[in-house]
């Protein structure tokens, strides 16, 4: 195990080991909102709080691996923020999250849906689910 002054990296560990943190205390991690028309980039778990300046858009890529979990928060309100994600985050097929009031939120986790990478909603207060 070695610190490189940005990651801490685990070497020698057989394919497929698992890392368990007993005490550890995890921040989480600030995902950057890319503003309208942009895409939410996942590659760690954490939050990422929407900002709008009229009714916007974002897009939302299947997850990069499964076990990730975002939080998208309606931070501020000044126009609906529409997120169309690109596998369907329930049994019903919905894609698109509609944030329409400050703190609306959702949380996903990424799961393997039959060999595939999907988000499932785990958690929603006041996000409007539709399918495009």
């Amino acid at each position: 195990m070695g610190w490189d002054a940005t990651d801490l990296a685990i070497t020698g560990a057989a394919a497929g080991a698992k890392v368990r943190l007993a005490t550890a205390s995890i921040i989480p991690h600030e995902i950057t909102d890319p503003g309208d028309a942009g895409a939410i980039v996942v590659t760690d778990s954490g939050f990422c709080n929407l900002v709008t300046t009229g009714a916007q858009t974002r897009t939302m890529a299947i997850p990069a691996a499964e076990g990730l979990e975002i939080t998208l928060n309606m931070l501020t309100d000044a126009g609906d923020a529409v997120v169309t994600v690109a596998s369907a985050v329930n049994a019903a097929g919905n894609n698109t999250l509609t944030f329409d009031a400050t703190s609306d939120v959702i949380r996903m986790l990424a799961v393997d849906n039959s060999g595939t990478l999907a988000w499932r909603v785990i958690a929603n207060d006041g996000v409007a689910l539709s399918t495009v």
